[in-house]
């Protein structure tokens, strides 16, 4: 049975995989413009709704340091320069306070913490149709406060607190609650009306109640009172889920039919019951941009991981510690295939194309945004794209209307005037135009139209107008073209985006206050990180034993800034790393780059051939001594950077979301689509002949008409920013280069950035250790680095109840078939065969007539009700789970999860069959251990390899420059002191 299973599971991947597509078609409303249609409103009127409270609802996060907010004295990196003594103690300005935000700052904060745009309609979607994998409205079960930080690394939302029973407005579900008692109430009066009104006989989910005289924010409850911090109305924020970026809506489906079939025992208990995809829950959940971008400040890291204040918190630093297997896999074990490959996303990285597929395993860390001021600075002396009409109808980072007139646009301007000469204003006025400079966040470069874009495209990669995201794309299987989701129709259908426009702006100006490096010399402590090492203790403790002495000592100067090294750091950092780290470069720089965009080259060729002109060198030497140097540089070029050449894994730079045709066109610029390939990616093989060896392969997607084979914007890397680097280890674009200890105290941080800079400095060690996937020092060797693997037998499981949904969106005869034809979903409706079946044996009983009447009138009618069972049984999932499998422990999880749709069909079929054949074989032989490797190797893996996406499996190589060779040791060192000041 295991084995049928096996190659039924497949048959269908096979299946999936060549499918028809579903195209979008026209764009449907959001839920919010179909309300404002069902009740003759404008959209305008309905974004109104939403317009943003003028309220600081976060006052005490987001602390900045003294220093770095109004930057004076001598910078960090000089301090050796200055009459300061190692250990002389900490001066009084050397430490962090959150800073005053004006009212539109506010509401930037505001939104990034808790506008969800709408998005708790998507959560609720996919909780249903994640072929049981995910239910964020379980993750945030009360009674999972004391662990959710240790297993999912989710941040319990300060002054809330988890119920001793379900709040009788809760319907039995154990939701945190705020701690107030006033607030607390004030959320039950709330849900006690809502769910009032919703459980009328005339209920419809499309009306919704008329907004009260002066919007939203200040009924019963919400009004302002002194010395307390107002309370966000929950009909535009919603409620408090008690965990940072999550909130919760009533859900609008949940009427009196759905609270009678309501069981909440049953919910938490009986998979049965929680994985039925046609569940309606009592409540939604909505995802705001804190959720993967908000984490433990560095410099007021807090006492109790569990329990932090809001004080401990910052909206730019990212999710550093968030483990997606733990939110997105959170019904899954072990034995799940799926469960693995959510877990090969360190802590603190994404699959941001993970919901939008585009088949590649690519995570990439929830970027900290630093620097905006100086990515703005950096960004005008960048080549110009073109833009294309839809790109270039949103800003680039301030609107027609705020150039000039804007406070944080003034505020940059001035700071331009004093770092740039006049031309960096008259860009600044001008960055609206086609072709326009832009800033850049994403990692591969790609969100090549400007800041403004970037922010507003995140609530729709995060589920806003989630009613056309999931008609022009396959969710989570991927396996289909996508259609680019369309400025035009988000405009046209979407409210939420409509009312998610006028906070962009304030987005921004949040950020350009709070992005100043987070010093480790200001963090909220009272040590003094300058001190020498006092080594007495150290070597009582240790006793004779040498290599415990050393470590203590080692461990300890992880701890500090080494004052003494910085001079020699500067020059280290001058010769090997100003070339790609340093927004302060030279004209011949600019010019040299304006020369390759000229025939459509946007990246910058060879960095690192800087460092062997001497007159740059001459240069670069001189500048590091400068202190406007340090105050005001960005520390990246914000150049693309070929993936061949920086050496880094290559899966994240091969994403093919933005390319035309793709997901988000709009959203990247025509040159960026327009890019050549990058050539040839060399990559480490590890079924390449006994022991594995080096291979290449170059890029397998389906290029756009009109661009080179290869080419279309995949295969480069942005050059990452190294403002407080100190405080974001693990390193690399995919946090798999040193120590994991989620551990968020200034110590912990230091001593994950101590591991892993001296791994990227010394690349043998690292394969000494990992903090991932079990690999041991031998794995490490033995794999060039870190190969995610499974680490038990596993299979790819396909729910029975949610088959029906997979295959009758994928499958064309199953389409036709349902298509009017609802009935046959219907449990009542299996009185049909029932009866057909009965009738054909009363007809064969009766034995009257020939054969032929038998037959017409006895066998085929008992035939045909056997055939409509099985496919009603299928329709309502009641043939049983599929899987495929089993998996053997120590498969690359990206061998399965890198398949390219865009391979030949002879080779997908080729990879299937074979696939299919060899892991019957291993079930049917109960091959084992190295017999079952053998397979894996020898058949499988070769089918599989071949019609990857992306088969470069290494994590943490990579970024090993030749010229890092002429580095000594003492200088590495001294480089290390260096970079702790940043």
């Amino acid at each position: 049975m295991r084995g049928r299973a096996a190659l039924l599971g497949l048959w269908l991947a096979a299946a999936v995989g060549v499918g028809c597509s579903r195209p979008g078609g026209v764009a449907v409303d959001d839920e919010a413009m179909a309300r404002a249609r069902r009740a003759g409103r404008s959209p305008a009127e309905a974004a109104g709704d939403f317009a943003a409270p003028r309220k600081d609802y976060f006052p005490t996060m987001d602390a900045v340091g003294l220093r770095s907010a109004k930057p004076s004295g001598t910078p960090d990196q000089l301090l050796d320069r200055t009459s300061r003594r190692p250990g002389a103690g900490r001066p009084a300005d050397r430490k962090a306070e959150p800073l005053k935000l004006t009212t539109q700052e506010a509401i930037g904060r505001n939104t990034w913490m808790i506008w969800c745009a709408g998005n708790e309609g998507f959560w609720d979607w996919l909780a249903n149709n994640s072929f049981g994998g995910s239910d964020l409205l379980k993750a945030l079960d009360g009674r999972l406060r004391s662990t959710r930080f240790r297993d999912a690394g989710l941040i319990n939302e300060p002054e809330t607190a988890a119920p001793g029973a379900p709040e009788p407005t809760d319907y039995g579900l154990r939701l945190a609650v705020p701690s107030d008692p006033k607030r607390r109430e004030a959320r039950a009066a709330y849900l006690r009306e809502t769910f009032g009104r919703q459980m009328a006989d005339d209920y419809d989910p499309l009306d919704s109640p008329e907004p009260p005289e002066g919007g939203y924010g200040y009924g019963p409850g919400y009004e302002d009172e002194e010395g307390k911090v107002p309370t966000p109305p929950p009909q535009i924020y919603g409620l408090s889920s008690g965990v940072i970026g999550l909130r919760l809506f009533p859900n609008p489906k949940f009427d009196a039919r759905a609270r009678a079939a309501w069981d909440a025992k049953r919910y938490y208990e009986d998979p049965e019951y929680y994985s039925n995809p046609e569940l309606i829950r009592p409540f939604r959940v909505g995802m705001s941009c804190a959720f993967c971008h908000t984490s433990f400040h560095p410099l007021k890291p807090p006492r109790d991981v569990d329990d932090p204040a809001w004080e401990n918190l910052s909206g730019n630093i990212g999710a550093q510690y968030l483990r997606i297997r733990g939110v997105f896999g959170n019904l899954l074990d072990e034995s799940s295939f799926v469960y693995h490959l959510l877990d090969s996303q360190p802590p603190g990285t994404i699959d941001t194309s993970l919901l939008p597929s585009d088949n590649i395993n690519n995570t990439n860390a929830m970027n900290s945004v630093f620097g905006l001021a100086q990515r703005v600075a950096r960004s005008l002396e960048t080549p110009k794209e073109d833009q294309g009409p839809a790109s270039a109808s949103l800003p680039s980072l301030w609107a027609d209307a705020e150039i000039g007139e804007s406070e944080s646009y003034k505020a940059v301007a001035k700071y331009l005037e004093g770092r740039c000469p006049k031309s960096g204003v008259d860009e600044l006025k001008a960055s609206n135009g086609d072709p326009r400079r832009v800033p850049r966040i994403l990692l591969d470069g790609s969100d090549s139209i400007g800041g403004f874009g970037a922010l507003a495209r995140v609530y729709l990669n995060i589920g806003s107008y989630w009613e056309q995201w999931i008609r022009i794309h396959r969710p989570i299987v991927g396996f289909q073209e996508q259609e680019p989701f369309k400025l035009d129709d988000c405009e046209g259908h979407s409210v939420y985006w409509m009312a998610t426009q006028p906070r962009v702006g304030p987005m921004r100006d949040y950020f350009l206050k709070i992005t100043p490096p987070m010093r480790l010399l200001d963090a909220d402590e009272p040590v003094d990180r300058t001190a020498k090492v006092d080594e007495a203790p150290l070597r009582a403790e240790a006793g004779e034993d040498e290599a415990r002495l050393a470590s203590l000592l080692a461990r300890e100067r992880a701890l500090r800034v080494d004052m003494s090294k910085l001079a020699r750091g500067r020059k280290v950092f001058a010769r090997n790393c100003i070339a790609c780290h340093s927004s302060i470069q030279p004209p011949k720089r600019q010019e040299e780059m304006a020369k390759y965009a000229a025939i459509g080259e946007f990246w910058d060729h060879d960095p690192g051939r800087w460092l062997a002109d001497a007159e740059y060198i001459q240069w670069a030497e001189k500048v590091v001594e400068e202190e406007a140097f340090w105050r005001d540089n960005f520390l990246s070029t914000d150049y693309r950077v070929p993936i061949n050449y920086v050496g880094t894994n290559s899966a994240r730079a091969m994403a093919t979301n933005a390319m035309t045709g793709h997901m988000w066109q709009d959203f990247s610029s025509e040159d960026y689509r327009k890019l050549p390939s990058v050539g040839s990616i060399p990559f480490f093989n590890p079924f390449k002949g006994e022991a594995g060896g080096m291979d290449e392969y170059t890029s397998r997607h389906k290029a756009p008409a009109g661009v080179p084979e290869g080419g279309g914007g995949p295969g480069f890397y942005r050059v990452p920013t190294l403002i407080s680097i100190w405080a974001t280890a693990p390193l690399l674009h995919n946090n798999s280069l040193g120590l994991y200890n989620a551990d968020p105290s200034v110590d912990g941080r230091l001593l994950a950035f101590d591991d892993a800079i001296r791994k990227l400095l010394w690349p043998a060690r690292r394969l000494q250790s990992s903090s991932y996937n079990g690999a041991t020092p031998e794995r490490l060797a033995q794999d060039r680095g870190l190969i995610w693997r499974t680490p038990v037998e596993s299979y790819l499981t396909l729910p029975a109840r949610h088959l029906p949904y997979l295959a009758t969106t994928n499958l064309e005869i199953l389409m036709k078939l349902v298509e009017g034809r609802s009935w046959l979903r219907s449990p009542w409706a299996f009185w049909i065969p029932t009866a057909l079946a009965a009738a054909g044996l009363v007809a064969l009983m009766k034995g009257r007539g020939g054969f032929k009447r038998r037959l017409a009138f006895g066998y085929a009618p008992i035939l045909a009700a056997v055939g409509l069972a099985v496919v009603m049984s299928f329709l309502v999932g009641r043939l049983g789970d599929v899987r495929l499998g089993p998996i053997p422990a120590g498969t690359p999880v990206n061998l399965l999860a890198n398949i390219n749709p865009d391979a030949s069909r002879s080779d997908l079929k080729a990879a299937v069959v074979e696939t299919t054949k060899a892991l019957g074989e291993i079930e049917s032989g109960g091959l084992e251990g190295e017999a079952m490797r053998d397979v894996l190797r020898s058949r499988v893996a070769p089918a599989l390899m071949k019609v990857s996406k992306c088969p470069d499996f290494v994590m943490d190589k990579g970024h090993d420059f030749p010229w890092f060779k002429s580095m000594t040791d003492d200088d590495k060192d001294a480089l290390i002191e260096l970079l702790k000041t940043f």
